[in-house]
């Protein structure tokens, strides 16, 4: 369980890293399109880490 729970908290903290460049080039500052496109890019990544699976030794 640490393991996993440490690979889904180095997702989580490299995820702003991957997504705030994107972010910004195409939202230009609109508030409503922030939000849509940022909710979309936390389901896919919720959805990345829903596809780890735990290794059990």
């Amino acid at each position: 369980m640490f393991k996993l729970a440490r690979a889904e908290r180095d997702a989580w903290l490299n995820w702003p890293a991957r997504v705030s460049a994107q972010l910004a080039a195409k939202l230009a500052g609109d508030a409503h399109a922030t939000h849509v496109a940022l909710e979309a890019a936390v389901r896919e990544h919720l959805q990345e880490l829903g596809e780890l699976r735990p290794r059990v030794d």
